[in-house]
């Protein structure tokens, strides 16, 4: 035993050193490879590049014969060109003769020569290379880290502030979202969305206008809207330094600056007229503040400009902000022709792609085609049924994005069954795909817009489990 511990450092020392030894063998075997990789991307931009510097007799070639035609000498044009084809074919026949011993040497020379000149060339361009290569590691690895920190944010649950100044409403205004609580946002859905504007300037006034559809069948697990606030938001500002300041609000044609109710299964539109004041870039949109903000109903947001100074800005006379409660009408719809059911619905992970049997019937007078699905806000159309033309945002929209297999008019009194695939990148805007993945019991929500010949349009509420897979 004590000859075991006298030899037990010896043994220590001599592992580790082997162990060093390994893996410094390890690291100049991959530094050999880096090495090797390295020499032939360099060797082909080199060769690509000396390539290109030995046309440049054949460009001036070029140059010469288009200035004569240029100038019209067609006869110097035709000798010259003759000279150039008689010298291309004195060069292959030169080329296939067995060379003078003064010939071979001038060749190897120029040989030499080239092979020369190719390895100062990718010795220059080595250590550019690896300074590009460590440029673009840590660019990589910043990139990295702050997607970590902006998942990390986006599942963080921030809580909206709602600030009332003098009787007098701002709107919301947060550092984050937490994406609405993904089931919220398919309980009102918002359609017909329109900025008045893309770009601003101080004091200019934005319109946010279009339509919102209560959803029928209220999930429980929800607060209903029987008290909700229509206001504005502007991502990741502080609302004690506003972007804009509210002006007006309508439900209808109704001048709003309280809370009011809204009916589920009922259709409504709106309008917010904003005020800017500072400059920058921001993503707007509006929601619907329910209880005491305890949840909001958020629409889709766009990015807008807005140039100037804050000194310049003019504060508007805005509306005190009420404490009744009121009732407001809904749009009267006439009830849609076209009835459908849903068979089955299933989004593909690999694929970012949702597909949909339905069963299409249409007791209408004239024949409908399917044009767009609008799920929280996020758009796929077909473009030969409907194309958008009112500059929504591009992130939440799949312009080519909605396929029906077997899309042509549906007759009056016909039924049919037909497959609908909605794919697209779109469904990471709103993080819908992460929420197909991660939740178990998915329910699929939105709105389907039928077209018929004279571009008249019906809209259909649909809902249905929605199961996900990896195929």
């Amino acid at each position: 035993m004590n000859h075991f511990f006298t030899q037990l450092p010896v043994i220590i020392a001599q592992f580790s050193l082997a162990l060093i030894k390994a893996i410094a063998d390890q690291l100049r075997w991959m530094g050999s490879i880096y090495y090797h990789i390295e020499t032939a991307i360099l060797g082909t931009v080199a060769d690509i590049s000396l390539a290109i510097l030995s046309l440049r007799y054949l460009l001036l070639l070029l140059v010469i014969g288009g200035a004569l035609g240029y100038f019209g000498l067609w006869w110097f044009l035709a000798g010259y060109l003759l000279i150039i084809l008689i010298a291309v074919v004195r060069f292959f026949q030169t080329n296939r003769q067995t060379r003078t011993p003064e010939e071979e040497a001038a060749h190897q020379l120029a040989v030499r020569e080239h092979q020369e000149l190719r390895n100062k060339s990718v010795n220059f361009l080595r250590i550019p290379l690896r300074v590009l290569a460590m440029l673009v590691s840590l660019y990589l690895s910043w990139q990295f880290v702050e997607w970590k920190t902006m998942n990390h944010q986006s599942n963080s649950n921030a809580e909206p502030n709602l600030q009332v100044k003098d009787k007098k409403w701002t709107f919301f205004e947060f550092n984050k979202p937490k994406m609405d609580d993904q089931a919220a946002l398919m309980q009102i859905l918002w359609f017909d969305l329109n900025w008045s504007k893309d770009d601003l300037s101080v004091n200019d006034k934005l319109i946010i206008s279009g339509k919102f559809h209560v959803f029928g069948n209220w999930s429980d697990a929800i607060i209903k809207p029987d008290i909700a606030l229509l206001n504005a938001a502007v991502t990741g500002v502080n609302a004690s330094d506003p972007v804009f300041i509210g002006e007006e609000t309508y439900i209808g044609d109704q001048l709003v600056s309280s809370p009011v109710r809204l009916e589920s299964g009922e259709t409504y539109n709106f309008k917010v007229v904003l005020k800017a004041r500072r400059s920058g870039d921001w993503y707007v949109h509006t929601q619907f503040t329910v209880g005491s903000g305890d949840l909001f109903y958020s629409s889709p947001d766009k990015k807008i400009t807005i140039k100037g100074s804050l000194n310049d800005f003019n504060a508007p006379n805005t509306i005190p902000l009420q404490t009744d409660i009121k009732n407001i009408k809904s749009i009267e719809y006439n009830r849609s022709s076209v009835s459908v059911a849903v068979k089955d619905a299933f989004y593909r992970i690999p694929a970012r792609a949702m597909g949909m049997t339905l069963t299409i019937t249409n007791n209408g007078n004239s024949a409908v085609r399917l044009g767009e699905l609008n799920i929280a806000g996020t758009r796929f159309l077909d473009p030969s049924v409907a194309q958008d033309e009112t500059g929504y945002p591009a992130s939440l929209l799949a312009n080519k994005g909605l396929t029906v297999i077997d899309n042509s008019p549906l007759a009056s009194g016909e039924t049919r069954t037909v497959q609908v695939i909605a794919a697209g990148k779109a469904w990471e805007a709103r993080h819908l795909s992460d929420w197909f993945i991660n939740n178990k019991n998915n329910r699929l929500v939105g709105l389907l817009f039928f077209y018929n010949t004279e571009g008249n349009r019906q809209i259909v509420t649909i809902d249905a489990p929605l199961q996900s897979t990896n195929l």
